[in-house]
């Protein structure tokens, strides 16, 4: 038989890589999505109308994109009829 010389040291720093690489690989896998708020308020004729959307499990990109950008931003009605200025959105 032959006998195996193991260097304890390279070793260890073997399953440290590993386990660095482990971590990483676990964190890039972790979501970052989370519920965010989009308040809005709407004014037209001297009547203000506040009201908030909710994105549920979403990532922060996308929830500003669709509340402070063209996502949200006209006022429909209860006659269907939509209304694009006065309104203003933000997300908290």
């Amino acid at each position: 038989m032959q006998q195996i010389n193991i260097n304890s040291k390279k070793i260890k720093k073997m399953k440290k890589g590993l386990l660095f690489v482990g971590a990483l690989v676990a964190v890039t896998f972790v979501s970052c999505k989370k519920d965010y708020t989009c308040k809005c308020s709407y004014s037209s004729g001297g009547v203000t109308v506040d009201y908030t959307v909710i994105y549920k499990e979403s990532k922060k990109s996308a929830a500003y994109a669709a509340c402070e950008g063209k996502g949200i931003g006209s006022v429909t009605d209860e006659d269907g009829n939509t209304f694009d200025d006065g309104t203003s959105c933000s997300i908290q």
